[in-house]
């Protein structure tokens, strides 16, 4: 008997050991509130908010963020365009398409509550760029295929390049269509071409510019209310009339590491007959989230030190000139988000340089 109860005593004690275990492994969920303004004062927020949307109506130096919107899982706050400083004007998504559901409904939301507005670019070098390399590949496999047919003594029949001209009017179309699939305020079309080309080239360049830079008209009186932006190279469009119709003129300068290159690049854009001067927009690039790339988002100052692009490129921005600065580009603004200070911390400081107030 006493040996049936000690064993009864010890199956009891095991059996409610491991339900105290089971029941705090399981623990229940708990809610951790963070007071903020939204749920603190409601009302005063919603004033803050009206403050906003109303500065973004005024006369100001822009900030205009390239996202790179890869990432469709959102796993960290940088992949949220609700993440970015409110003071941000216009975000600019790399990947124009497939967006997921909740970026839509954060350019909605940014739309509404603050004003920002979210467009895409068409990246015309980037579609430019990769027939060039399919063609290199198709020309290598030619080159193989040839001397293996010379060797064996056969005929080789050659496999066709791909030619860019008749790609180009699929690939601007299906481009064109994602302003209003997903309801974008507006657009931006990366365009450099080249300024110097052969007599026997130029007909070429041409007759791509008449398809590219027509469809895109076609779209834009089509879309009155919309934003419409021009990066690249303005110099290398033939037909400088039509850069009068973009809001505005983006020199892609974020890989210079010179601040004196840039005044210099900027000076020999605008010595172009044509070319517009009173709503041009540099850019520089964020900090790259690779520790080993330590060129990338830093520049040359003109005492000769190394400093934040973003920054020094705001200073020089702010700085009156002949021509009118209209604001500020950065480039995968959302690498700036990483930093242990405060969340995009460049990119707030260089709206403070340009716009100074109490927040940004």
């Amino acid at each position: 008997m006493k040996i049936k109860t000690i064993i009864l005593i010890f199956s009891l004690t095991v059996a409610g050991f491991f339900t105290a275990c089971s029941e705090w492994t399981e623990p229940e969920s708990l809610t951790i509130d963070n007071p903020s303004i939204e749920t603190e004062n409601a009302a005063l927020y919603q004033q803050y908010l009206e403050n906003l949307r109303n500065y973004k109506k005024t006369n100001h130096q822009i900030v205009i963020g390239w996202f790179d919107n890869r990432e469709k899982i959102p796993n960290s706050r940088a992949v949220h365009l609700e993440a970015l400083p409110d003071k941000v004007d216009i975000v600019t998504l790399l990947h124009g398409d497939d967006l997921a559901g909740f970026e839509i409904a954060e350019m909605e939301a940014i739309r509404r509550d603050k004003g920002t507005k979210t467009i895409y670019t068409v990246n015309y070098e980037a579609f430019r760029q990769d027939i060039e390399d399919r063609n290199a590949e198709i020309e290598q496999q030619n080159k193989d295929g040839q001397e293996a047919a010379d060797a064996a003594g056969t005929t080789y029949v050659p496999i066709p390049l791909i030619d860019l001209a008749a790609e180009l009017p699929e690939f601007i179309d299906r481009q064109l269509s994602l302003l209003d699939k997903y309801g974008y305020d507006g657009l931006s079309i990366h365009f450099v071409g080249k300024y110097i080309l052969p007599d026997d080239e130029r007909p070429a360049m041409q007759a791509l510019q008449d398809v590219l830079f027509g469809k895109l008209q076609t779209v834009m009186n089509a879309h009155a209310g919309k934003l419409f932006i021009f990066e690249g190279a303005p110099q290398n469009v033939y037909n400088k009339e039509l850069l009068q119709a973009f809001r505005y003129i983006v020199l892609r300068t974020e890989k210079i590491t010179d601040m004196q290159i840039l005044t210099e690049t900027v000076q020999r854009t605008l010595s172009i007959s044509g070319v517009p001067s009173g709503n041009l927009i540099v850019c520089a690039s964020a900090l790259s989230t690779d520790n080993t790339d330590t060129g990338t988002g830093n520049i040359t100052a003109a005492d000769g030190t190394t400093k934040n692009a973003i920054t020094e490129i705001a200073h020089w921005v702010k700085t009156p000139d002949f021509f009118t600065k209209a604001g500020l580009g950065i480039y995968r603004i959302n690498d700036d988000y990483y930093n242990a200070e405060q969340d995009y911390k460049f990119t707030r400081e260089a709206i403070e340089i340009m716009n100074p107030s109490s927040k940004n």
